[in-house]
């Protein structure tokens, strides 16, 4: 057995864990507010809790868009 046979199965493991870090960063609030960033699948306005949240939405269309994740994952708001 040789490295190639583990590296699928760590591939998987380090997509779950990248998708599942930046979905927690979505979730960080303050008290300052909402914060536009972006645009949904309907060309409207985007809004987030905080600047950490409108980041990570940032990042997670980025890295969508390259192919880090997964065709069966949707971004929950746009």
């Amino acid at each position: 057995m040789d490295h190639r046979d583990h590296a699928q199965p760590l591939a998987s493991g380090a997509r779950r864990l990248r998708h599942q870090a930046v979905a927690d960063l979505r979730k960080v609030a303050w008290d300052k507010g909402l914060v536009r960033c972006g645009m949904n699948r309907w060309n409207k306005p985007m809004f987030h809790d905080s600047e950490v949240a409108a980041i990570a939405w940032s990042i997670q269309q980025i890295l969508y868009r390259r192919g880090f994740f997964g065709s069966g994952w949707q971004s929950s708001a746009g």
